[in-house]
């Protein structure tokens, strides 16, 4: 039949679960790098990467393609000059630069033609 545990026994059996608890217990700080998490910094990226990158999505668009705009960026802020015919495609070239993965800022100095 069953029998009962004994107060020594509930004793000894506490004394394990806390000897074990407090052994997994450790400092933070002795924890191997592999198992932390690196610090969250954010993707850099280079200025040149992102310049290029407007070019060739504002070249692959037709009715930019023949505009005579310049690009600038500047850590991230994205200066665009030039002339464009119409506000549409000074619209379109700004959002074009915009889905640039990097640009942080945009400058929009895009004159219309018939603007000077």
């Amino acid at each position: 039949m069953f029998k009962y545990p004994t107060v020594r026994t509930l004793a000894a059996v506490c004394v394990c679960v806390l000897v074990m608890a407090v052994a997994g217990c450790g400092d933070s700080e002795k924890v191997h790098e592999s198992w932390v998490a690196p610090p969250e910094t954010g993707a850099s990226y280079d200025d040149n990467v992102i310049s290029a990158n407007i070019v060739a999505r504002i070249s692959a668009i037709p009715e930019l393609s023949n505009l005579d705009l310049h690009v600038r960026v500047t850590n991230g802020e994205v200066f665009l000059s030039g002339m464009a015919n119409n506000q549409e495609q000074v619209d379109q070239a700004v959002m074009q630069a915009w889905l640039v993965d990097g640009v942080q800022k945009m400058n929009n100095e895009i004159v219309l033609s018939g603007a000077r």
